[in-house]
Order: structure tokens, then sequence, then C-alpha cells
């Protein structure tokens, strides 16, 4: 996928070229569409009954939009990222695939900035699902994004030291070669 974002994004980031190179990463995806949602979606509900929804289609395109210009007006890279990868997440914008392109997205928006050559975050956030969707609710319900942004830090804190290969195989061995 990264090559998706790497071709649509080689020069500033607008909400034109953002929206190209999220359908196009969808796309890619088995079973994915490429096509930004025109239905209302939500998330299969929990063992309590529990159940997500995510904003409602209409609003997806206005908030890719946003996401854009957060991005590009930001001045701090990680926040960038960080912020990237919130927003996209609760905006929800595929039918299927939004946790893998907004994986992909977070991680080309790492390196564009000059970070190692891969971020482990599927295995990460398989180890520590919980905390995250707590962090990002708290992000999307209440407007306070310290926890996921310091959630975050410390996922990369904990992978500063790893070799880049000892990243790629945790990652794929969790989530395959693909993803």
């Amino acid at each position: 996928m990264r090559a998706h974002f790497s071709r649509a994004l080689a020069g500033p980031i607008t909400p034109e070229n953002l929206v190209t190179a999220l359908c196009e990463a969808n796309a890619s995806l088995p079973g994915c569409s490429g096509k930004i949602r025109t239905a209302e979606t939500g998330l299969t509900p929990n063992a309590t009954g529990i159940q997500v929804y995510f904003p409602p289609a209409g609003t997806v395109s206005p908030q890719v939009e946003a996401i854009a210009r957060f991005i590009a007006q930001g001045e701090d890279p990680l926040l960038a990222a960080i912020g990237a990868l919130g927003m996209l997440l609760n905006c929800h914008p595929f039918s299927d695939g939004n946790g893998r392109v907004s994986r992909a997205l977070y991680d080309h928006l790492l390196h564009r900035a000059g970070s190692r050559d891969f971020f482990p975050l599927y295995p990460l956030l398989f180890a520590a699902r919980r905390s995250f969707d707590l962090a990002l609710r708290e992000a999307e319900i209440k407007g306070d994004w310290s926890p996921f942004v310091i959630h975050n830090c410390l996922l990369i804190s904990i992978t500063a030291d790893w070799p880049r290969d000892e990243a790629a195989s945790k990652n794929t061995a969790l989530h395959g070669a693909n993803q």
C-alpha cells in the first residue's frame, strides 16, 4: 500500500490527492471496493451488546478533506500521523479495510517525516487493543486527544530499538505480509 501513498502524496497533501491515495490503497485490499462508503455503518456488537456507529456517510468526504488540511498544516509530523490515524478511523470512510488503510497512511506519514522504513503498528495494537480503542473513543466523543497521542507515542517508543527486520517479521507473523 505504501506505493499508493508515495505516488499520490508525493507533493503537498491536498484533499484531492489524499482521497485518491486512500481509495487506491483500499482498492488494493482483497474484497475492498476502493470507493468512499455511501451507506451507514458500525462495528458488530461486542459480547455485552455495545456497538460503535460511525458518522453518517454524507459526512465522510468533508471529514477526509479536514484530515488532509490537518496533515498539510501540521507543524509536527508525528502529531500529523497520529491525528490522521485517529480521524480516519473515526470517520470510517470505507465499508471495509479502514484499519489497514489508516495504518498504512500512518506509516507513510512517519516515513515521509524521516522515520524508520516500517512502523509495526498492527502487532502493537493487537497486544494493546482495548487501551487503543478507549483512547480513540475518548478523542472522538470527548474531543480529548491527549490519551490517544500519549498511547501512540508509547507504542513508538516501545519499538525504537527494534531492528527493522524484527519489526517487519512481528507484523507479518500477526497479520500477513500485505498488511
